[in-house]
């Protein structure tokens, strides 16, 4: 690692994917990342830190001033090392985007996540795809928003195990909070309630430009309720509803609502989102 290490030393985007890095090396890796200087975007995706390595990496961000984008994609990161990133956020001012994608982050972990987004105000992209968060760890990230944050831009909660019992706390969060510009829900099961719930709330709101819901159980049930989005909201540039459950009538008048209202997103593309 010290090798790899010394000849990235003054590149601004650092790359360690698929090294096998264990915790000794992102031990060494927190080591670098003390007084490095250089070093504005790091990837340490698909290796095999655990909880260990990411607090050294936590110790780090205490001090480090310059890195502004982490990822730690597909690694073996628990609820221990999620919760001291957590810790160490609250006093890092420079750290933008966090990527936990496809680790082992549950309830306690996204409730300390949480409270982290009370109280920073520079994290502008957090990431936390396939993590089993639940429907409770889940809430605690989305009340955070609601009431504390107003910095955080982009949140991935794709396949976090999350259900419709959380849908109206999300449709509150989306009313209130005026910073959110991507939220993305694929992979859950928020199913037409969920679906009919956000609709209500995205006729109006105009800050929101991306809002994927792929793969959650939705059917025809809800086309009305999709179509009035499209006809009200002009704020909205990507809205991928794909692999749910709609017939192939009910995807054409989707189509034909999105081209009669001049709906921000290509026709073309809203259709094959359906197909």
């Amino acid at each position: 690692m010290d090798y790899h290490i010394r000849i990235n030393w003054e590149k601004y985007n650092v790359s360690f994917n698929s090294m096998k890095c264990n915790d000794q090396d992102a031990d060494i890796i927190a080591q670098e990342l003390r007084t490095n200087m250089h070093w504005k975007e790091l990837y340490l995706c698909q290796n095999e830190i655990s909880d260990q390595g990411a607090t050294s990496l936590a110790t780090a961000l205490e001090s480090n001033t310059v890195l502004r984008k982490l990822s730690l994609t597909t690694n073996q990161i628990n609820n221990v090392g999620a919760m001291n990133l957590a810790h160490a956020l609250k006093n890092n001012c420079t750290l933008k985007e966090l990527s936990l994608v496809q680790n082992q982050v549950g309830e306690e972990g996204a409730r300390e996540l949480a409270e982290m987004l009370k109280v920073n105000q520079t994290l502008t992209s957090l990431n936390l795809m396939s993590n089993p968060l639940s429907d409770a760890g889940a809430l605690a990230i989305i009340t955070a928003l609601t009431d504390a944050n107003s910095s955080l831009q982009c949140l991935r909660l794709d396949k976090t195990e999350i259900t419709f019992a959380i849908a109206d706390q999300i449709a509150q969060m989306l009313q209130r909070n005026t910073s959110l510009k991507k939220l993305s829900l694929d992979e859950n099961l928020m199913g037409d309630a969920g679906m009919q719930t956000f609709c209500i709330t995205l006729s109006e709101n105009t800050t929101l430009i991306e809002f994927n819901i792929c793969n959650n159980q939705i059917t025809d049930i809800s086309t009305d309720y999709i179509m009035r989005v499209i006809e009200r909201n002009r704020t909205l540039k990507q809205f991928r509803i794909m692999d749910n459950n709609f017939t192939r009538e009910n995807k054409i008048k989707l189509e034909k609502c999105a081209e009669q209202n001049q709906f921000r997103l290509n026709t073309h593309n809203f259709l094959q989102e359906f197909m």
